[in-house]
């Protein structure tokens, strides 16, 4: 993005800052009778692009590409309701002692970058963690025009040819997997926990993102809260 700073550049104070969402952007204000700073360029255009900016099993929308919302997947709920941006946790708890998972284990999601923090070793079998647990007590909601990025360090599989049904077949009956991405025709199965999901038009425009929920959601569903932050 160019910056567009006002002539005479002399006639206003800058300013440059990380702002609360994690954006590194600049100000100006007009030294004479100036009212507020401006914001005249900012490093990323598109809020929800910014890391983990709802938090693990957050879901970031911006209707203007300014304001942040933030709720929760489906299937999730939100750890703080006045902070949603802090993230979400299962709505339903996943017994893990008696899941086929070795717990302790784990590995960086990005090796190169520890602070991204780390996922299992071993996916969690997500139809035997529960005595009451099967895929047929799952559904696949679909949220349209939505990504779940980052690409290889969150994929846990990737299908071409693959269209919409397929794909939520490929969810629906794989235990270890909770959520997946079509883009095109290529279903990309994803690892747990979730981040950075969003809609983020038109970068996310014509994807879908499908995440399994427990059919106990289903019968009994509330909305996730969701606030502007």
């Amino acid at each position: 993005m160019t910056t567009e700073v006002p002539n005479p550049v002399e006639n206003y104070y800058h300013r440059a800052t990380i702002n609360d969402r994690g954006n590194f952007q600049q100000l100006i204000y007009l030294k004479e009778s100036g009212k507020d700073w401006t914001v005249i360029w900012q490093a990323i255009t598109q809020p929800c692009t910014v890391n983990a900016i709802c938090g693990v099993y957050g879901f970031c929308t911006s209707p203007d590409n300014s304001t942040v919302n933030c709720s929760c997947l489906p299937g999730y709920t939100s750890f703080d309701p006045n902070s949603p941006s802090k993230g979400c946790y299962p709505s339903v708890a996943v017994d893990f002692c008696s899941a086929n998972v070795n717990s302790s284990a784990s590995n960086f999601t990005d090796p190169n970058s520890p602070s991204k923090g780390c996922y299992p070793s071993v996916a969690v079998d997500f139809c035997s963690a529960n005595a009451n647990s099967s895929a047929s007590n799952f559904t696949v909601e679909q949220i349209q025009n939505a990504d779940i990025p980052n690409n290889i360090f969150f994929d846990l599989q990737r299908i071409d040819s693959s269209d919409l049904d397929s794909c939520s077949k490929e969810v629906m009956n794989d235990c270890f997997c909770m959520a997946a991405v079509l883009i095109d025709s290529v279903c990309y199965k994803k690892r747990t926990p979730l981040l950075n999901a969003r809609i983020s038009i038109p970068e996310t425009s014509n994807r879908v993102t499908l995440i399994k929920v427990p059919q106990v959601l289903q019968e009994d569903k509330n909305d996730s809260p969701s606030r502007v932050v």
